[in-house]
């Protein structure tokens, strides 16, 4: 207190005794003075004697180091500039309090409060020291206009008492003085140059420069009737002109050097973006339009300061911590999950931030790229982490996750399941593991209706079909981890149920599905003939599954009911194995009638083991096909007894003009089929079959 007291004294002294003993010529010899009273001056201009000890050196340099760049001495020394009663020029008050600012800020490390300033006019009284005047003019030109070096020495002196004061100093200068703030957002986003609306572009600030010095000319022709020519020699092109309601101007790159040269010593930067009232590093990310143009300066950040990135807002921690996961980074990731954990388990939490999060992490769960989607199921469960047990570890190895997939039961608790819900459904045709598609279907089985559920199953199967035949041949030892159920295919058994409701219930709506609708007809066993709208991939994905379990080893699978409901839902007629046939088909607007059956499907079912999907493959096939089927497919050995009960129906001149452009490997190929043919009765192509028999012995013989 009592250097303090010494320093506004000190300058009382020389605004009320000295200055009026001096003339306005003695500038140098009154600025000295101020100099050397506010401890400015090296040690050797205080006079001190050549027999002067160590304590006597370090008590005046303790002295100079304690001395505080308060707010009294800052105006007193502002005024002293910016007044013709005192012989001192603006740039020379400038330098002082530049000194004294420096030397402040530098011991605030030490001597907390040395800089300490909360007059919200101290930003505007400093810029005045750069205000352009005319000598011995009693009327100015426009305010407005101000030596650029002397405007920007004042933008950074402001910075530093902004950044150790940024609750007050800090915060008015972010709202009224844009190139202030343009520098502010310098030093929180590491030595990045931002786009600003509200900065001059630069051909914009060199017009503003050209007008400014055509107005003093117009000044110094029209005010003063002298020749500007001599007059503005000096401050050609270090005049600028600002905007009358704000100071619009892009700081020259020299200037942007010289903040970046002195953050390191003032800590400008950490001061800055630690001010949590107000945030001004939350301000400069809701200016960045894209996060793609801002993770390079976070990054700088996250190394440098990483627990400041936990006050952003909670859709950019999130897209941080996606980031760092992405780029397997750890050090700022616990705080992230800190925070949006926080999210979805408080009650006060904002449900539209909660929204936001999971919108943005259920977009990377259908990327075509597999790492993307990994990092994208990696946030979720590390947000969700805790959230089935009700508590969450904060040292969880994110990177070590395991395959039970408890983030979508958290889902569930979050009430976050609807938003993920659709991008879930849309992964499945992305995604290619096997763990990951069927913990997808168990959590989706839970959210979609009878009608949704069947519809995904069908477009699962149909439009991927390497991965439907892995999942369908996929056990319950390779997906369940100790288990010893009866449930041999669970994935398997998953689809029958998805389609069986459809098939036990008729009825059912497909208004939230998309795409048309077609109309299947079927036949039933008593006669009667029922229709419904469907849609025709969910009848294409159940005659695939059909001929999929029909061509099973494992005959446990085709005794399920769920398949025999599906076999009678498809192919009605049956109420034994050996009844009589019929088949559901599609009627379009026209009348026509249409087989559900592809010539794929047809090969499909004609390769099965089951009977019944053998002669619906067979039904509308012509009889030269059923030949070709015989040769070029791998069928079963009941599919050649349906084949042979059908072809044995053929007339002698049909079996004749099928079997006579054969090639003989392909006529011995088909009496290989039925090796068991001993009495060929009537029919045609049973005697045929024997013939071949017959000329093959012979001439081996």
């Amino acid at each position: 207190m009592k250097i303090m007291t010494f320093q506004e004294e000190a300058l009382t002294w020389c605004v009320d005794v000295l200055s009026s003993q001096l003339s306005a010529g003695d500038c140098k010899f009154f600025t000295t003075a101020v100099q050397k009273l506010m401890f400015l001056e090296p040690v050797e201009e205080y006079n001190l004697s050549s027999s002067s000890g160590t304590v006597e050196l370090n008590s005046f340099q303790l002295v100079a180091f304690s001395m505080h760049a308060s707010e009294e001495v800052l105006a007193r020394i502002i005024l002293m500039g910016i007044s013709n009663q005192f012989p001192m020029q603006q740039e020379d008050a400038l330098h002082i309090i530049e000194k004294l600012v420096w030397r402040a800020a530098a011991s605030d490390k030490h001597a907390f409060g040395t800089l300490f300033a909360d007059s919200l006019q101290l930003p505007a009284a400093i810029m005045k020291l750069s205000s352009f005047y005319l000598p011995s003019v009693s009327r100015q030109p426009l305010p407005q206009l101000v030596i650029k070096d002397l405007y920007w020495r004042s933008c950074l002196v402001i910075i530093v008492i902004a950044a150790y004061n940024p609750a007050t100093i800090g915060k008015s200068v972010w709202e009224n003085f844009p190139s202030v703030r343009y520098l502010l957002q310098y030093l929180i986003t590491e030595g990045t140059n931002l786009s600003a609306a509200d900065i001059l572009e630069d051909k914009e600030a060199v017009l503003n420069d050209i007008k400014a010095e055509e107005i003093l000319d117009s000044f110094l022709i029209k005010e003063l009737e002298c020749e500007p020519t001599n007059v503005m020699e000096p401050w050609k092109g270090n005049i600028m002109l600002l905007n009358t309601q704000t100071n619009r101007r892009k700081p020259p790159t020299y200037i942007l050097e010289e903040l970046k040269d002195i953050e390191p010593s003032y800590d400008l930067g950490r001061r800055i973006r630690s001010c949590t009232e107000p945030s001004f590093l939350c301000n400069t990310v809701s200016s960045q339009q894209d996060f793609k143009e801002a993770w390079e300066w976070i990054q700088k950040v996250a190394g440098k300061q990483p627990e400041v990135l936990g006050m952003l807002p909670c859709d950019w921690q999130c897209k941080l911590l996606y980031r760092f996961i992405f780029q397997a980074a750890k050090s700022p990731i616990h705080d992230f999950l800190h925070n949006l954990r926080k999210l979805f388990s408080e009650d006060k939490a904002s449900e539209g931030d909660a929204v936001s999060v999971m919108k943005f992490l259920s977009d990377k769960l259908v990327s075509r790229n597999s790492h993307v989607r990994a990092c994208g199921r990696k946030c979720i469960s590390g947000i969700m982490n805790g959230m089935v047990s009700k508590t969450a570890d904060p040292t969880v190895d994110i990177y070590a996750q395991s395959a039970e997939f408890t983030w979508l039961e958290a889902l569930e608790i979050a009430k976050q399941a609807a938003t993920v819900s659709s991008a879930i459904q849309e992964a499945l045709q992305y995604e290619s593991s096997i763990d990951v598609v069927w913990a997808y279907l168990k959590f989706l089985k839970k959210q979609l209706s009878t009608s949704s559920l069947a519809y995904l199953s069908a477009r699962l199967l149909v439009s991927r079909k390497l991965l439907a035949s892995s999942l369908l041949s996929t056990s319950a030892k390779e997906i369940i981890s100790g288990w010893n159920g009866e449930n041999a295919f669970p994935i398997l058994e998953f689809f029958l149920d998805a389609f069986n409701t459809v098939c036990t219930q008729p009825l059912s709506k497909w208004d939230d599905v998309p795409g048309s609708l077609v109309k299947l007809f079927s036949k039933r066993h008593d006669g009667t003939v029922f229709h419904m709208e469907i849609p025709n991939i969910v009848v294409e994905a159940m005659v695939k599954l059909l001929g999929f379990i029909g061509s099973n080893e494992n005959e446990s699978s085709r005794e399920m009911v769920s398949y025999e409901n599906i076999v009678q839902f498809l192919l009605p007629g049956f109420l034994a194995k050996d009844g009589d046939l019929s088949m559901a088909y599609i009627e379009l607007s026209t009348g026509e009638k249409l087989s559900i059956l592809s010539k794929e499907q047809q090969d499909c079912l004609i390769s099965t083991k089951d009977a019944r999907l053998v002669k619906a493959g067979l039904m509308d096939m012509d009889a030269r096909l059923k030949v070709d089927a015989l040769i070029n497919l791998h069928v079963s050995v009941e599919a050649r007894e349906c084949l042979l009960e059908e072809l044995s129906r053929l007339s002698e001149s049909s079996v004749k003009n099928i079997l006579q452009p054969l090639s003989t490997w392909e006529r011995l190929w088909i009496s290989g089929c039925f090796p068991n043919i001993e009495e060929p009765g009537t029919s045609p192509f049973l005697k045929s079959i024997c013939e071949l028999k017959e000329n093959v012995n012979a001439q081996w013989l």
